[in-house]
C-alpha cells in the first residue's frame, strides 16, 4: 500500500486506480491476518489439550 501512495503522489498512477487497488488490499491484509489468527490458535490448542472445564462439564451444577 506505501507503494501505491508513492506512486500516487509520484503521478505515476491515476487515482481512480490507487482508489481501486486501495481496498483490494486491504482484503487481501485482513485475509492474511485472520489466516495467521487461526494457525496461532490452533498452536495454542495443541499446547493445551481439553480439559474438564474447557469442555463445559465443570460447574453445571451451578448453573441449575
Amino acid at each position: 500500500m506505501r507503494t501505491i501512495i508513492a506512486d500516487l503522489f509520484a503521478g505515476k498512477i491515476h487515482p481512480r486506480i490507487a482508489a481501486v487497488l486501495t481496498p483490494l488490499l486491504n482484503l487481501q491484509l485482513r485475509a492474511i491476518e485472520t489466516t495467521d489468527l487461526a494457525r496461532r490458535i490452533a498452536e495454542v490448542k495443541k499446547l493445551f489439550p481439553k480439559t474438564p472445564s474447557s469442555a463445559g462439564l465443570v460447574g453445571k451444577e451451578d448453573a441449575e
